[in-house]
């Protein structure tokens, strides 16, 4: 099972605005089944399975794979 808890992804430009990809984002997938991420543009989908895949960190919040933090998986 995989749990994202208030989720949140900000990306900071060298120079700019600082941009929020994911703002407190919680969802629940089950072991079984199949999931579908729909959205329009820009709202947050490559963004989300970048951190489901452990190809990006999550800025604050919690991602738990079976009740373990992927912050863990890092040391």
């Amino acid at each position: 099972m995989i749990e994202f808890d208030k989720v949140c992804k900000t990306y900071t430009p060298r120079k700019g605005v600082a941009v929020k990809a994911l703002k407190e984002v919680s969802f629940l997938l089950p072991d079984t089944g199949l999931v579908f991420i729909l959205g329009r543009s820009g709202s947050g989908k490559s963004t989300a399975l970048h951190l489901l895949g452990g190809l990006d960190v999550a800025t604050e919040g919690k991602i738990l794979i079976d009740g373990i933090s992927t912050a863990q998986f890092l040391l």
